[in-house]
């Protein structure tokens, strides 16, 4: 599991152990980009006693829903090639205990809600809508795509006109969510939006989502180049799919271009697994698209789904990373650093936070990073972000930052401890791209704003 996964369990834990909404005991936040994910988490942790478990019984979920639809789209064979390509697709595998197989499922679904069964409904698109957005605000790009396939291709002039009402009421079902989000956490969307909308991009700041494909390549060619390839392949089977009026293809792949665009134009940081939803869904395409033709595409799409298996051998398995993962540490690195750390006091950590936030729920320690210590920084972010849309201005009409929080210690990374500090600890870490730091643990200096 990646260290934003690990958000989303912190998140789940606390929500269910103490009824707070925040990654941190005692500390509110709102920089949950999916609730639905995090709902379903608590759910499964309270039937289980484990998070990590609700982890891998949705997984499975996830997996089996999707292949009860793949089959109904495009009957066994879709359901075997597809359901194995998007589980082992290093783009989503690098995403496990995220919302991303969440995302695709409830994609896939609307796909067979709307453009497959004899009598549209409403109700079910409609909730599948709002589980969309509430899984992802992105994938509303996709959903209206799927509805403005599915109505232009209707049977009756009474199923487009249900069709044009979905989203519309698909809307309504998040409502109230939007509505106490606005209200108790001071904006209705999460805090992460106006941070990754105002931050720069990678290498020299420039680099985003689309751009980002060099940068992955040269470290990780093969993971790389096969999510890269799914998309190809995907769009390359949208034309031959709207030739053959094969329009659950048609949807999945229009979809998937979609909300790569939305998220693309956000111009945020290029994690790879903003990417994963359309990756998957251009790749259901192009099964698709092969099943139907039973000639050229089923031993593309198998020479695909064969080479995609074994991708994970050369993403850094053994190395305790999935394929395409950017953390500084592992896992089980962090861990042990959380074992280690102090209880009396916040740690500020200088890096990742959902790993330490999450193992430290079990320590009694409480991590923070440099936005949740000093609010006044995402304040800074949200003032960009409102100066550059006007709009938003309603949307923080509740807000009201906390006062920065003491904390009495610090991580640091780099290849040395500082000079002139005294380490209270200090652990080797390596991170997905083999570069090997020194976590150096010390006491916060006296005299700074978030001291006290």
């Amino acid at each position: 599991m990646p260290d934003d996964a690990l958000i989303h369990a912190s998140y789940a834990r606390n929500l269910i152990e103490r009824g707070e909404w925040g990654l941190v005991p005692g500390i509110p936040a709102n920089t949950a980009t999916s609730p639905l994910w995090v709902w379903l988490l608590a759910g499964g942790a309270l039937v289980t006693g484990s998070v990590i478990t609700a982890v891998a019984l949705l997984l499975a979920g996830c997996l089996a829903a999707l292949a009860v639809c793949l089959c109904r789209l495009g009957g066994p064979v879709a359901a075997v090639l597809g359901t194995l390509l998007v589980a082992s697709a290093p783009v989503m595998s690098s995403a496990v205990g995220m919302e991303s197989f969440l995302a695709v499922s409830l994609l896939a679904w609307l796909v067979e809600r709307t453009l497959v069964v004899h009598v549209v409904d409403t109700a079910v698109p409609a909730l599948l809508i709002g589980g969309m957005v509430l899984t992802r605000p992105d994938l509303a790009a996709a959903a209206l795509v799927v509805v403005g396939t599915a109505a232009a291709t209707a049977r009756s002039t009474a199923d487009r006109r249900r069709l044009l009402v979905v989203p519309v009421l698909g809307g309504a079902a998040t409502v109230p969510w939007f509505a106490y989000s606005w209200l108790r956490l001071g904006s209705a969307w999460p805090d992460t939006v106006p941070l990754k909308g105002t931050m720069p991009g990678w290498g020299d700041g420039t680099v985003h989502l689309l751009g980002s494909v060099p940068l992955y390549a040269a470290s990780w060619p093969a993971a790389t180049w096969l999510s890269v390839g799914l998309l190809i392949l995907g769009a390359l089977a949208l034309p031959v799919a709207v030739e053959r009026k094969a329009w659950p293809a048609v949807a999945l792949a229009a979809g998937g271009i979609a909300d790569l665009a939305f998220v693309a134009a956000a111009a945020g940081p290029p994690a790879s697994y903003y990417a994963a939803p359309a990756v998957a869904a251009l790749g259901l395409a192009a099964v698709l698209v092969g099943v139907q033709g039973r000639c050229g595409w089923v031993p593309v799409s198998g020479v695909v789904l064969v080479a995609v298996l074994f991708s994970g051998q050369f993403g850094g398995w053994s190395a305790g990373f999935a394929p395409l993962r950017t953390n500084w540490a592992s896992n089980a690195q962090y861990a042990a650093i959380a074992d280690a750390l102090p209880d009396d006091g916040l740690v500020l950590n200088r890096g990742e936070i959902g790993a330490l936030a999450f193992f430290c729920l079990d320590r009694g320690c409480r991590v923070v990073d440099d936005l949740l210590a000093d609010p006044h920084a995402t304040d800074r972010f949200v003032t960009t972000w409102r100066t550059e849309h006007p709009w938003t201005a309603t949307n923080y009409r509740f807000r009201e930052p906390h006062p920065a929080l003491p904390y009495r210690y610090v991580i640091t990374y780099g290849d040395r401890p500082r000079p002139g500090t005294s380490p209270l600890g200090t652990w080797p870490v390596t991170g997905a791209d083999g570069r090997t730091r020194l976590a150096v643990l010390t006491r916060a200096p006296e005299g700074l704003p978030s001291a006290g």
